[in-house]
């Protein structure tokens, strides 16, 4: 067991350097298919789904805030402290739910990177056939060899995530102000409602309507990442005494997370608009968004902004599978430790074959979906119900998580139950539809052009 404190130090005033954590949460939440999702909902639904948008950014900012004092909170890790008051199964449990799913969304982010450079070149081509392949092999080859090459890895993966997500921000907060959203739909949005499509036609059942919500909260809401906050900090060295850089930390990396989102979706809204006869078939189709502001350009400042989410996404989404995974059965979950490394390769295998599979064959990975979907249903209430679990825990210090993140706690493992018993009732119909439900978690889509 890693039951060893945090390093002590003494804590230094905030300041923008203190930021780190939580953007890191933040790249990991902001993949492919959170830009996707935002695009589609904001060209299917316009404004509709911003409620559901900040709901799940309110959730997920108090969880990373809960899962940051969690970390500085205990004398060992979560997994630790799971396996001391439910037994080391309910920890491997946790660990290998977060490994599943890590492991089957790692082919949509392998699948992500390939989607945003297919506008470049003719897929109907010999280098065509060629060139995914190569990407996807060299993207992975070279995060292990990081994985491997760094001796003190957190510093290397916080500078490339602030990099990545300030890239991100900055092309959309562009975009924004060229696009001029209607501010007054976009405030209406928030409003809770179940969305109707733009078109004036209703879907065909309450099903159908809850979908984009379904979609939009589970690719916002990453509780996964969030659970991670807490070794995040610990690898940082922060103490009892950064409860408050924390809390910053948290706040100012889920906001980015929101803000970003919503730029998407309002653009989407504003640019895609159905009733004009938009398309959204490819990533060049959306790119169609960013041409008020970049003209003809506009598709290769999407297609980058889908690749710095592919980039951030990647290794992140491996290394949670891989840490908890590991911290889970008792080995310990440093990003510097062999066995978060080679259960963090295991991740980045599954995803590589998987999506090399697909490319090859062009066949639609519905078992995969499935799984993902099904891993879902029973990973996301267990990893809240974990959490909640964590913030009554005795062994914690006293007073150092307050009440309103108990009841966020709380609020987030009634939701996602419910989120999964949805999730489930999709799932059984459609496959007995022969027809798997795609969209829900929207990572688990196949991000090609093709799709």
């Amino acid at each position: 067991m890693s039951t060893s404190a945090p390093p002590q130090q003494t804590a230094k005033p905030w300041g923008l350097r203190s930021l780190g954590p939580a953007i890191i949460v933040a790249s990991a939440t902001l993949g492919p298919g959170c830009v996707l999702t935002a695009s589609r909902n904001g060209y299917d639904y316009g404004y509709q789904t911003v409620w559901v948008l900040a709901l799940a950014g309110l959730l997920l900012f108090a969880l990373t805030a809960l899962a940051a004092r969690l970390g500085v909170g205990f004398r060992g890790t979560l997994c630790d402290e799971l396996a001391a008051g439910l037994g080391r199964p309910a920890a491997a449990l946790v660990g290998l739910s977060l490994f599943l799913v890590n492991a089957c969304f790692q082919f949509g982010v392998n699948l992500g990177a390939v989607a945003a450079l297919e506008p470049f070149y003719d897929a109907g081509s010999s280098w065509g056939k060629v060139l995914p392949v190569a990407i996807i092999v060299n993207m992975n080859v070279v995060v292990i060899a990081a994985l491997f090459g760094f001796q003190a890895f957190y510093q290397p993966v916080e500078k490339v995530m602030k990099f990545l997500i300030s890239l991100m921000v900055i092309g959309f907060a562009i975009n924004i102000f060229f696009a001029k959203p209607d501010l007054a739909a976009v405030a209406e949005g928030l409003v809770p409602r179940i969305p109707e499509l733009r078109n004036g036609h209703a879907s065909a059942t309450l099903t159908e309507r809850l979908q984009p919500m379904i979609s939009m909260f589970a690719s916002t809401f990453a509780i996964g990442a969030a659970f991670y906050q807490a070794y995040l900090v610990r690898q940082k060295g922060w103490t009892l005494d950064d409860t408050r850089k924390g809390l910053i930390d948290s706040a100012v990396g889920i906001s980015i997370v929101v803000l970003l989102t919503v730029m998407i979706l309002a653009t989407a809204a504003s640019m895609l608009n159905v009733h004009h006869g938009a398309q959204f078939a490819t990533v060049a189709d959306i790119a169609r968004q960013l041409e008020p502001t970049f003209g003809a350009q506009a598709k290769v400042l999407f297609a980058l902004g889908i690749f710095a989410a592919a980039c951030g996404a990647f290794l992140m989404n491996a290394m949670i599978g891989g840490a908890v995974m590991a911290d889970g059965l008792g080995l310990g979950g440093t990003m510097d430790g062999l066995p978060t490394k080679i259960f963090t390769v295991l991740v980045l295998a599954i995803g590589m074959n998987v999506a090399l599979y697909i490319v090859v064959t062009g066949q639609r990975p519905v078992y995969w979906i499935v799984a993902v979907q099904a891993f879902t249903v029973l990973a996301c209430p267990i990893l809240a119900a974990a959490m909640a679990y964590l913030a009554f825990r005795p062994t914690l210090v006293p007073g150092l998580v307050t009440w309103w993140m108990k009841l966020l706690a709380i609020c987030a493992l009634v939701l996602q139950i419910v989120v999964a018993v949805q999730t489930a009732y999709i799932l059984y119909h459609g496959m007995k539809a022969d027809t798997p439900a795609t969209q829900t978690p929207a990572e688990a889509t196949p991000l090609t052009a093709r799709d």
